[in-house]
C-alpha cells in the first residue's frame, strides 16, 4: 500500500469508508459515471482510501478495515478472485472494471447493494444479486451491464422488481437480447447500440 494511502486509512476517523483497488495502488484521477440519472450519480461513494489486491492479504489493513462499514469499491484492475469482497456487507455502491473472470455473482450474496456497474462478466444468473429475503417491489438499484452475458434473468423479472436503473452496453446489438432484458421493470432502460 501506498504510504500517502496508509495514512489516510489509519488517521481516518468517519466510520464509513469508500476503497478503490488498482494494480499498483495509485488513485484514479478519474472515474468514469455510468448512471444516468443524477440522483444515481450524486449517491456513488467515491474511494477514500486505494490499496492494492495484496493488501487485503496484510493482517494489519484487514484489521484496519473491520474499523469502517465499507460502503463503495470501486475496482480498476483485474482480480484473480473477488470472493475476499463477501466480507464488506455494507458495501452499496459496486463498480468492477476488467470482471472478465468473474462467473457467479455469490460475493455480492449479503451485500445490500444499491448500484452495481459490472464489465466483462459471464453470468449463469443474478440470483445472487436478487435472492428472495430482499423483499419484492420498488427498490432503488442500478444495475450497468457492460458487455456482460448473462444466461438466465428469471431471478429480477419473475420478482417483479423495479429498478431504477438498467443499462445493458451489449458486445453486439441483438434484438430478442434487448428484448428480453425490457421485461426486467425498470424507470431507465437503456440498451446501446454499440458503435460500428
Amino acid at each position: 500500500m501506498i504510504q500517502s494511502e496508509r495514512d489516510l486509512l489509519f488517521s481516518r476517523t468517519s466510520k464509513y469508508l469508500s476503497i478503490g483497488i488498482t494494480e499498483d495502488g495509485e488513485r484514479r484521477m478519474s472515474i468514469s459515471v455510468p448512471w444516468e440519472d443524477t440522483c444515481s450519480a450524486f449517491n456513488m461513494n467515491l474511494p477514500n482510501v486505494y490499496l492494492t489486491e495484496k493488501d487485503f492479504e496484510d493482517e494489519e489493513i484487514a484489521d484496519r478495515l473491520k474499523n469502517f462499514d465499507i460502503c463503495g469499491c470501486y475496482i480498476f484492475t483485474p482480480l484473480k478472485d473477488y470472493s475476499f469482497l463477501a466480507q464488506f456487507t455494507d458495501i452499496w455502491n459496486m463498480y468492477i472494471e476488467y470482471g472478465g473472470v468473474i462467473r457467479d455473482l455469490s460475493f455480492m450474496r449479503h451485500m445490500d447493494w444499491g448500484m452495481l456497474y459490472l464489465e466483462d462478466a459471464r453470468l449463469e444468473n443474478l440470483k445472487a444479486l436478487f435472492s428472495e429475503d430482499r423483499g419484492n417491489g420498488i427498490c432503488h438499484r442500478c444495475l450497468g451491464l457492460y458487455h456482460c452475458q448473462v444466461k438466465d434473468i428469471s431471478a429480477v423479472v419473475e420478482r417483479g422488481l423495479y429498478m431504477a436503473e438498467l443499462l445493458i452496453w451489449p458486445e453486439k446489438y441483438e434484438p430478442e437480447e434487448k428484448a428480453r432484458w425490457k421485461k426486467v421493470r425498470s424507470g431507465k432502460f437503456r440498451y446501446y447500440k454499440p458503435k460500428e
